[in-house]
């Protein structure tokens, strides 16, 4: 069954999930919010609504992520960490997941208070956390991330990139970046399930009040088709290396290429940023109940995991780019200075003082 807005209120009839008064009583509104998968959001007038979501390709990857997103679903909901399950329908390849009203991404909140408040900073620690340490254990590893093993790409392959990505490919390749990134994944250390794609886009602030942050927002994850069992690490470092590329973007690359005056001159200065990344990794210590020396290992390893996704965040975003732009170059040399330098890292880019 391929999902329409037309035929989506009989389905979920089916299903049991609304009634026929709903639909008589006009208390339905459907509208379509379909990106890379199908997806409609689903008004039950003063109940609470739903996302529906289907996949688009029917290809053996595409099914196998939300397979495991549905996984993810069924074994961590309900939790405070992720939007409630309703249904998986394994035929149609469909989720039904609670309608998170009034809610943000954290990449649209950010922006919006052109600012990094520290009790969000708190909260993403706490999320992280959460599902980190309640899915501790023994499984299988499955695979470390693709950026790790990046420089060993096939030159052949090239032709099939952007030449803004083969040159990131060529500069990864060509310098010192290999034995970093290849240590980097002799290194990982597979504990715990992981989410494989945290960023701001995939974290829910709620609830808003008059377009206002709440006293006591909460934070939610979705998106959990690239989850796997691995090194909780990733994700972490996945949440430091958004607060940089934050500052990152707010460089002003039209007026100078010089580093130390794009630094300078950043709207969104580091130090601003700091106390924000500092609350996350307190309160996902606390969170982990990590001692001190544990905590601090994996502080080193969490900001060059965060230096390795810092450098898929920028092949992300030149998919479609004929030249590297400022910011791509700015996060590739951001990335290389952690992996070669992570003590100073943690206290110059973090602000972590742990002498």
């Amino acid at each position: 069954m391929i999902l329409t807005a037309r035929n989506l209120p009989n389905y979920l009839l089916s299903r049991g999930l609304i009634s026929y008064e709903s639909i008589v009583d006009g208390d339905l509104t459907i509208t379509d919010a379909s990106h890379r998968n199908r997806a409609f959001r689903v008004l039950r007038g003063s109940q609470p609504g739903y996302f529906v979501k289907q996949i688009r390709q029917w290809d053996a990857p595409t099914i196998s992520a939300w397979e495991q997103e549905a996984a993810c679903y069924r074994r961590l909901s309900p939790s405070a960490i992720l939007p409630k399950h309703h249904s998986s329908d394994f035929e149609s390849r469909i989720l039904v997941l609670d309608l998170v009203s009034g809610s943000e991404t954290l990449s649209e909140y950010h922006r919006r208070l052109d600012s990094c408040p520290v009790a969000v900073g708190s909260k993403q620690g706490v999320a992280l956390s959460a599902f980190h340490r309640a899915t501790q254990g023994k499984e299988n590893a499955g695979k470390t991330p693709w950026i790790l093993a990046v420089h060993e790409t096939d030159p052949t392959w090239f032709d099939a990139l952007s030449p803004a990505n083969a040159r990131l490919l060529e500069v990864v390749g060509d310098t010192e970046y290999g034995e970093l990134l290849s240590g980097l994944r002799l290194e990982w250390q597979p504990t715990c399930l992981i989410h494989g794609d945290v960023k701001w886009d995939n974290f829910l602030i709620h609830p808003l009040v008059n377009d206002t942050e709440s006293s006591d927002p909460q934070v939610l994850l979705v998106d959990w088709e690239m989850a796997s069992f691995g090194d909780p690490c990733w994700d972490a470092g996945s949440v430091f290396q958004a607060y940089l590329n934050f500052w990152i973007y707010s460089m002003p690359f039209h007026e100078t290429n010089r580093a130390d005056v794009l630094v300078s001159r950043a709207h969104r200065p580091l130090e601003n940023l700091q106390p924000a990344m500092r609350a996350f990794w307190d309160s996902y210590v606390s969170g982990m109940s990590l001692d001190f020396h544990s905590a601090r290992i994996a502080l080193a390893r969490s900001v060059r995991c965060g230096a390795a996704r810092m450098i898929q965040s920028a092949y992300e975003m030149m998919h479609h780019s004929d030249q590297m732009p400022p910011a791509g170059l700015a996060m590739l040399q951001t990335s290389f200075n952690i992996l070669t330098r992570p003590a100073d890292a943690v206290r110059d880019l973090f602000g972590f003082d742990y002498d």
